[in-house]
């Protein structure tokens, strides 16, 4: 995706981050979501959604292990993870860059039970801390049909299992957290489950937070 395709940014060197979403929204763009650290859009008639995200190394991390571990529960991108300028008027602490990534369009989970069994899921690998453990447990849900009623994942469960046990192998740890709630649990048009966002850090939330609190104040100050 070329940036001037997207905004032609000259004009908006005056403008805020605000200002150029709206432009945006006019150019056959609609905003799928937002939140402290990134904002969703989709571009009319074209596939796939561009999430653009600023100051949030767990998403980087994810993102990161998502292109080198490709799987069906996570989101498939459409292009590799790129940078663009903060060509805008932004707070000081804005950062200068932002990423943004290309990816397949998704949909919120239609049932909220489904996405409270994910949870629990993964709450209780996050806790599990050798082999023999996990395998027990695997052997434990399968002979219970415990999540039998989960109708994206119910044939893949010792399979989404392994998948996001590695991942949390990797990628939880340090300051990274699991983060796992409706949002950020979605599904593809055939029912298939997909995680999206999983993980956080303490110090990028209250840092996008604050930003964010300037952002709404007005706080605009440089270019």
């Amino acid at each position: 995706m070329k940036l001037l395709e997207l905004v032609g940014v000259k004009k908006f060197y005056d403008a805020d981050m605000e200002e150029v979403l709206n432009s945006m929204n006019d150019k056959n763009y609609t905003e799928l979501g937002r939140g402290s650290f990134a904002v969703t859009l989709k571009r009319a008639s074209k596939p796939g959604v561009v999430k653009f995200w600023i100051k949030d190394s767990s998403y980087d991390a994810f993102v990161n292990y998502v292109v080198a571990h490709p799987s069906k529960y996570f989101p498939k991108l459409l292009s590799k993870p790129k940078e663009l300028s903060s060509f805008f008027l932004r707070p000081e602490e804005f950062p200068d860059k932002i990423r943004y990534v290309k990816m397949e369009e998704l949909n919120h989970i239609s049932d909220d039970s489904d996405a409270h069994m994910i949870s629990n899921i993964l709450g209780d690998i996050k806790k599990i801390d050798n082999d023999e453990k996990f395998d027990a447990y695997i052997a434990k849900i399968e002979s219970e049909k415990r999540y039998s009623t989960l109708s994206g994942l119910v044939a893949d469960i010792p399979d989404f299992c392994h998948v996001m046990r590695e991942f949390i192998k990797r990628v939880v740890k340090g300051s990274i957290r699991i983060d796992l709630h409706e949002e950020n649990i979605m599904e593809r048009s055939n029912g298939e489950i997909v995680i999206t966002d999983p993980v956080y850090t303490v110090d990028d939330h209250q840092d996008a937070l604050h930003i964010e609190k300037q952002l709404e104040a007005g706080r605009n100050v440089i270019t």
